[in-house]
């Protein structure tokens, strides 16, 4: 059956040398990262916390200025009194 999960995804990007701007293309596209997942998603179930967590980071690497992606996926219906549990992963190029 389909699980609430909350995801917390942070990527550090690579800076250019030059200051700055305020431009959007300078930057690395949280709508395209949000497109991404939801058609990981979508595509199907996925058994483990720790596999979707993968798989997003996989899908943040791939933005040529990402060099590092910290992923944490928590499940927020394990057990009625319970906190959410989960997990995080930290991946690098």
């Amino acid at each position: 059956a389909p699980q609430r999960v909350r995801l917390n995804v942070e990527v550090e990007v690579r800076t250019e040398p030059r200051p700055h701007g305020d431009e959007i293309a300078e930057v690395i596209s949280y709508e395209d990262l949000i497109a991404g997942i939801r058609a990981l998603i979508a595509a199907g179930h996925i058994n483990l916390v720790e596999t979707l967590a993968a798989r997003i980071a996989e899908i943040c690497l791939a933005e040529p200025r990402a060099l590092r992606a910290r992923v944490r996926v928590e499940k927020l219906d394990v057990e009625p009194d319970a906190a959410a549990v989960g997990v995080e992963i930290e991946r690098a190029r």
